[in-house]
């Protein structure tokens, strides 16, 4: 590993999208400089919303927006890929499964981040050394939801620190904590940093004694330009030069950022321009030229040698993609299992849905009367099926969309091994949840068929459970808002159980609305119900006519609502096909947030 690292960057400049001729774009940040190396803990300190933190995305390669100017690890530039392999990115909320233990979240973190070789043996020996260097050995079989706000900043220095980078990058690492915990927290950097890693921190307004830690700040005024970069022991020289003198007994740090920061006053032009002032002196000053001069020093590495200094780092070699799949199925059922109580009294509310649904239909008879009783009956209870199984997936990528994000962020895993896996998992819930809803059905009502029918009847609604389960993923993974997602599914709801079959006469549709039932899971799943129970039916009496219309057959039966019992094989089709193309939908959207929406 590299024993010494320097992290310079030059006329950095971000903007929240790349500016054009047409469109003007104010800068994010402006003209920033500065310089980080190994052994020392670096502060970037700011108002609030003046750029710290997009400051510390560009530099560690996380940035979703459009970065211009130089950012050079020894004189060489590089790319997010590397980046992340050299540095660890902690965030300033631990983003995590919180049914996971201590224990359990590091080894999932370390099988998919550290080298695919890397035996077992070695990696709990990794995590063990871990977890005891940063003091969580009595925490280690606590789940995360029941640890401290330090225990947190600590697990998430954990996550970064299996890899041994020789870079971190802190988001606000005492943000929320009390100053006791605070304190701890950066003694720990600091002890980091003694150990020859290279720190950088955005920080909100520390204590005295938590700035009197950093051996660097970088500070930037309200705008996103730079007012000082330096040693912490020189800065409140720099700006008694210019004029700004902190009192004796005022906290260093505060009088920073308040002396930088615009104040809330109805001339917010004349605010903005006493800050620039004070960003253009330090441009003038000699910490400036000091800072300019040993950037200049670092010089630009040829391309063959930046490629060799860093090779060792290009021979790591990630998880496999089936790794990253058994890994996230395992986390999935982890979380599933230690969540079950939650999950056993949403069955058993819809058992009990499921159970008023078929009371009224106890002891069915097959007669003119019956007719209507079945229909209804098969479609109530798909309608139920259908609508719990999309609607039971509906919170699943929303909840864990701050870690997806985080994690593709860092390169722990794909989004196709997450999709893939949080797929798999909904398959034997949603089957095996929907045999027993449909089970009771069919014993309660007396539907035909006997043992034979009875499995047949529970496939044909399980067809249309996975679909609805896809419908629900589509969704979940489309929109980030549950309240979104819900407006969108009540007009296709509508529009799909408009046309399934039971409140339209399918067969009298105008050619330009006849289409619309093909893209209906409503329709294909009644009629598959329909077929199974009217197939075969050729007795039916005609004692009690219905406005004077006798149905014999279930052929006339299916006819009468515009169902087909030659379409059985069209409808299983059907469904797939829709199963496909909604699991491909959401993919995709899952992908393109993944890659536009920045990981914090």
């Amino acid at each position: 590993m590299h024993d010494f690292l320097v992290l310079s960057w030059k006329n950095v400049t971000c903007y929240a999208e790349k500016p054009s001729k047409n469109l003007h774009s104010s800068p994010i940040i402006s003209d920033v400089s500065g310089i980080a190396k190994s052994g020392t803990l670096t502060a970037v300190m700011s108002p609030s919303g003046a750029g710290k933190t997009s400051l510390l995305a560009a530099l560690n390669k996380r940035s979703k927006c459009h970065v211009e100017g130089q950012i050079l690890l020894n004189g060489c530039n590089v790319d997010q890929e590397l980046m992340s392999k050299i540095s660890g990115f902690v965030p300033q909320k631990d983003l995590s499964i919180e049914s996971l233990t201590v224990q359990e979240h590091l080894e999932f973190m370390a099988r998919l981040k550290m080298d695919r070789h890397t035996s077992w043996k070695e990696l709990l020996l990794i995590v063990t050394n871990v977890i005891e260097h940063l003091s969580l050995s009595h925490r280690a079989d606590t789940q995360l939801s029941a640890l401290s706000g330090g225990q947190r900043k600590r697990l998430g220095l954990a996550n970064q620190l299996l890899m041994n980078p020789q870079i971190l990058f802190c988001d606000e690492p005492t943000t929320g904590l009390d100053s006791f915990s605070a304190m701890n927290v950066i003694k720990l950097l600091r002890r980091l940093a003694n150990e020859g890693k290279m720190i950088i921190c955005a920080i909100h307004q520390p204590t005295s004694g938590v700035f009197e830690k950093f051996d660097s700040v970088s500070l930037l005024v309200s705008g996103g330009k730079l007012a000082y970069h330096g040693e912490v022991s020189t800065v409140l020289d720099h700006f008694k030069n210019i004029g700004l003198i902190c009192p004796p007994t005022f906290n260093q740090a505060e009088f920073l950022v308040s002396t930088v920061a615009t104040l809330p006053t109805e001339d917010v032009n004349s605010e903005q321009k006493r800050v620039n002032r004070i960003a253009d002196s330090f441009k003038r000053s000699a910490a400036c030229a000091a800072l300019l001069n040993e950037l200049d020093a670092i010089g630009f590495g040829s391309k063959d040698k930046c490629n060799l200094q860093f090779s060792d780092l290009c021979k790591i070699q990630p998880a496999k993609l089936s790794t990253q799949f058994v890994w996230l199925l395992w986390r999935s059922y982890i979380n599933l299992r230690r969540t079950s109580q939650a999950n056993f009294a949403r069955f058993c509310l819809y058992a009990l849905v499921m159970l008023m649904v078929s009371v009224p239909y106890a002891d069915l008879q097959i007669n003119q009367t019956g007719i209507q009783n079945l229909q209804g009956l098969l479609y109530s209870a798909m309608a139920e099926i259908i609508f719990s199984s999309a609607y039971s997936v509906l919170f699943t990528f929303p909840e864990e969309i701050p870690v997806f994000l985080y994690d593709v962020g860092d390169n722990v895993y794909s989004t196709s091994a997450y999709y893939t896996s949080k797929v798999v998992m909904m398959l034997p819930r949603t089957i095996i949840e929907t045999f027993l809803l449909s089970s009771i059905v069919f014993w309660i009502t007396g539907l035909r068929g006997g043992i034979s029918g009875w499995f047949e009847f529970a496939i044909r609604m399980i067809f249309g459970a996975i679909t609805a389960t896809s419908y629900g993923a589509c969704l979940s993974a489309t929109f980030e808002s549950i309240n979104t997602a819900s407006l969108v599914s009540v007009p296709v709801d509508f529009i799909g159980s408009t046309f399934g079959g039971l409140f339209i006469q399918l067969r009298s549709l105008p050619f330009y609305m006849a289409w619309i039932k093909y893209i209906s899971m409503f329709f294909y799943t009644f009629e598959l119900l329909s077929i199974q129970q009217w197939r075969g039916v050729t007795d039916i009496p005609c004692s009690k006519s219905v406005d004077n219309v006798c149905y014999t057959t279930g052929e006339q039966v299916l006819h009468s609502y515009g169902l087909q019992s030659e379409n059985n094989t069209l409808d299983f089709f059907g469904l797939i096909v829709m199963f496909c193309i909604f699991h491909v939908i959401g993919f995709f959207s899952l992908l393109r947030r993944s890659q536009q929406v920045a990981a914090y």
